[in-house]
């Protein structure tokens, strides 16, 4: 990610539609973010789903971003982290559904044990 945005910037920070760009590389970045938080911290995988559909979205936004500004070197970097995203997002589906969508009822009840 860092790569495609120090290429984009490097290439074509002149470029109108940069600043676009870089709102939604910083976007990318607090959406990542927060996941972590809310799957494992508050333990609310419902919305930790909602973060990463979102990311899902953003990056699509992003990629879309870098082909405007012709960067397609850039364009190329997101495909790994796009692939990525999508089984965080198929793995946190997965354990929602098993659990219910409710993993403290889950920890509460080993402790209990």
């Amino acid at each position: 990610m860092g790569y495609g945005i120090h290429h984009a910037y490097k290439s074509s920070n002149s470029h109108p539609h940069f600043p676009t760009t870089a709102t939604l590389y910083t976007t990318q970045l607090i959406l990542n973010f927060l996941w972590t938080p809310l799957f494992f911290g508050i333990e609310k995988p419902g919305l930790a789903l909602l973060d990463i559909l979102g990311l899902g979205v953003n990056l699509g936004a992003l990629t879309w971003s870098y082909s405007r500004l012709g960067d397609e070197v850039a364009v190329w970097t997101m495909l790994p982290y796009m692939a990525w995203v999508s089984f965080a997002t198929y793995l946190n589906v997965g354990v929602g559904v098993l659990n219910g969508w409710d993993l403290k009822s889950k920890r509460k009840a080993v402790k209990e044990e």
